[in-house]
C-alpha cells in the first residue's frame, strides 16, 4: 500500500505521509505520520541544531529531545561528530516550529542521515569512512 501525502497542521503545512493500516515497513500499524525528509531545506537550521548540541553537550541534547545515541550515522564537521537523527529532528523544528519526535521518522541512509548528506553534510557510513 502506498503512503498518501497530506498537509499537516501540527507541522505548519509541511507535507507528511500517512501510512495505511497494514503497511509492513515498520511504522505503527495504525497509520503513523511521517515527515517528508525533503521538508528540511535550511542549512542554517542545521547550524542552529549543531550550535545547541555544542553548547549543552551530547548527553543533554539527546535527553532534551528524547533521542538515543547514534550507532552508525554521524554528521561530521571540523568541530565534531553529531548524532545525525537528533540533529535532523531538531533542525526540522528550527525550520518548521516544532522538533520531531524520534518515533516520527527514520534516521538511516534513506531517512535523516541521507537528507543531511543531500544538504551537503559529511555523514559517516554514507560519504565518509568513519
Amino acid at each position: 500500500m502506498a503512503a498518501t501525502a497530506h498537509k499537516c497542521p501540527r507541522r505548519r503545512g509541511a507535507e507528511v505521509h500517512i501510512r495505511p493500516v497494514g503497511d509492513t515497513d515498520g511504522w505503527e500499524q495504525y497509520g503513523a505520520i511521517m515527515p517528508s525528509y525533503s521538508d528540511l531545506t535550511d542549512r542554517r537550521a542545521v547550524g542552529v541544531a549543531i550550535a545547541e548540541f555544542d553548547k549543552v553537550g551530547r548527553e543533554a541534547f539527546l535527553h532534551r529531545y528524547g533521542f538515543g545515541k547514534a550507532r552508525d550515522y554521524f554528521l561530521v564537521t571540523d568541530t565534531g561528530r553529531y548524532d545525525s537523527k537528533a540533529i535532523f529532528g531538531v533542525a526540522y523544528g528550527v525550520q518548521h516550529g516544532s522538533p520531531l519526535d524520534p518515533a516520527e521518522f527514520s534516521g538511516g541512509r534513506d531517512g535523516a542521515a541521507g537528507r543531511l548528506a543531500e544538504l551537503g553534510y559529511s555523514i559517516t557510513g554514507i560519504n565518509t569512512h568513519g
